[in-house]
């Protein structure tokens, strides 16, 4: 009942950020330029990557691109390839 009165005026404040939710999991952040690339599924090579120290081997993490949660990742021998697309245009 309270988040039918909070839909009905307009207050979203039951909403959290899907980030929040895979807030367990490590992340990556890439650089801007890779946005378009990375947002079309096409995986990343490592090399490309600042932290890719930081970034775990054969483990999910979270990326971002752009200020944007792009979805969840994987690092696969020299490429981190997207593994679940999140990221929705606005």
């Amino acid at each position: 009942d309270e988040i039918k009165r909070m839909v009905g005026t307009g207050d979203e404040g039951f909403l959290q950020p899907v980030g929040d939710a895979l807030a367990g999991y490590k992340s990556c952040v890439l650089e801007d330029y890779l946005f378009p690339i990375v947002t079309t599924g096409s995986p990343i090579d490592l090399k490309r990557i600042k932290n890719a120290s930081d970034v775990p081997k054969g483990e999910d993490v979270r990326v971002y691109c752009g200020g944007e949660l792009i979805g969840m990742g994987r690092a696969e021998g020299s490429l981190l390839k997207i593994k679940t697309m999140i990221y929705l245009r606005k």
